[in-house]
């Protein structure tokens, strides 16, 4: 899921912007005339949906641990299609949701006219460019400003709430389980903790900003919180990653010991070379 929400990231590359009344939002490969309203809306809400369902996974391995953990059911067919449906389901009514203000074409001349007044000179939008938008006092908006509050808020309340039933658990039991177990719930635990709350961190700061900030008109610098915010969410994926592997004490003593064993093999081709040297120079004064 990973690679092919960075893929799509990559290709698509999501722009938004905000000039006077309007909101722009716009994808490179579909910014270009002909382009058609429907795919490029369908698209940009793909995007949104791959943005948000990166943050309501490792939610839902988090739940899933419980289940595993502290059940006797443990993680059956029902657990995962539970699991799965919550996942796809609040994303995708998150993706309608942020999506369905932004489903026409907005005419040329409030770009061109947006680009005269505002003196913009870059090449990613231009008099040419096709781009889906709203008016900021359109009512449609409101579909934004309700699900965004309300989807992170039932997150952050789901962790809080599967880490401290699944501590519990683990507290009532201690005498039960040994310690190597104990410690290894624990650290799978951190990472999950850690994997959950920073894709929302990560995204649910921007997103509450970008409402205050429509909210008391401040368009001077909305465009940029926006797209800096936009492309910090798409490494989301790459991110969980990289927690994964830093956090587990055996991946870090797995990486130490490969920087070890490779910063050993330069250190020793280099003495190795500096020997070679020295017996050569040597060779030379010896015959002299």
């Amino acid at each position: 899921m990973a690679i092919i929400s960075v893929t799509v990231f990559g290709y698509l590359k999501l722009h938004i912007y905000v000039f006077d009344d309007y909101i722009v939002v716009f994808l490179r490969p579909l910014s270009h005339p002909p382009s058609n309203d429907l795919l490029h809306a369908s698209l940009f809400g793909f995007s949104v949906f791959l943005i948000f369902f990166n943050i309501s996974i490792p939610t839902g391995l988090i739940a899933a641990r419980f289940t595993i953990v502290c059940t006797n059911n443990g993680f059956n067919r029902n657990t995962t299609i539970k699991v799965l449906g919550f996942c796809i389901t609040s994303t995708i009514l998150q993706a309608i949701c942020i999506t369905f203000p932004f489903n026409e074409h907005l005419h040329p001349d409030i770009i061109i006219n947006s680009i005269k007044k505002y003196n913009i000179g870059i090449d990613i939008i231009t008099e040419s460019t096709v781009v889906l938008g709203c008016k900021i006092s359109d009512l449609k908006l409101l579909s934004f400003f309700i699900c965004v509050p309300i989807y992170f808020t039932i997150n952050y309340l789901l962790i809080i709430y599967f880490v401290r039933k699944y501590k519990l658990y683990i507290k009532g039991r201690k005498d039960l389980i040994s310690r190597q177990t104990e410690k290894i719930n624990k650290e799978f635990l951190t990472i999950l903790i850690v994997q959950a709350s920073t894709p929302i961190c990560l995204s649910g700061g921007p997103c509450v900003a970008i409402i205050i900030l429509i909210i008391i008109q401040r368009v001077d610098i909305i465009s940029f919180f926006i797209n800096n915010a936009a492309h910090l969410v798409s490494f989301i994926p790459a991110v969980n990653g990289f927690l994964f592997i830093v956090l587990l004490p055996s991946n870090r003593k797995l990486i130490l010991s490969t920087l070890n064993k490779i910063m050993d093999k330069i250190l020793c081709r280099k003495s190795k070379s500096n020997n070679i040297r020295e017996s050569k120079v040597f060779k030379k004064q010896s015959s002299k």
